[in-house]
């Protein structure tokens, strides 16, 4: 079997490959991927030393592909790429995953980013100008 690293990503499922063995491995590789954006889950891997395994390690570089507009589409938590850099690009990163300390520190920074994530400018100039013209605000589109 070859290297992970020098199998090329399955395509994105499409309605006629749906129980395809290429969708499977789409679908399994896109939830391991999204699971790299939980610190718990990156801290569980740390104690296993998967990130001292040069296999695994080939393995997150391989997952890269995921960076692609054709895959990244797919992603709920796209945080998880860059978790995915940290990754591959820190060994400190991947050491400090040990500490429960270190996980809860991350953990919390995610937080804060999501609660304090800058909405679009756009939409709030958008909405900023149609409270002056119809002085409320329009609801929040779902």
């Amino acid at each position: 079997m070859a290297e992970p690293g020098a199998e090329a990503p399955p395509a994105p499922p499409t309605t006629a490959a749906a129980e395809d063995v290429g969708a499977q491995r789409f679908e399994v590789e896109l939830e391991f991927v999204q699971c790299l954006a939980s610190p718990e889950y990156l801290h569980f891997l740390a104690q296993q030393r998967y990130f001292d395994d040069p296999a695994f390690m080939a393995f997150l570089q391989y997952l890269t592909y995921w960076r692609r507009p054709q895959y990244a589409k797919y992603l709920m938590y796209p945080h998880c790429l860059a978790m995915l850099d940290a990754l591959l690009n820190s060994k400190r990163f991947r050491s400090e995953l040990l500490m429960e300390s270190f996980r809860d520190f991350v953990h919390q920074q995610q937080f804060f980013h999501w609660q304090h994530k800058r909405r679009d400018p756009l939409v709030d100039a958008l909405r900023e100008a149609d409270k002056q013209l119809t002085g409320t605000l329009p609801e929040k589109p779902n």
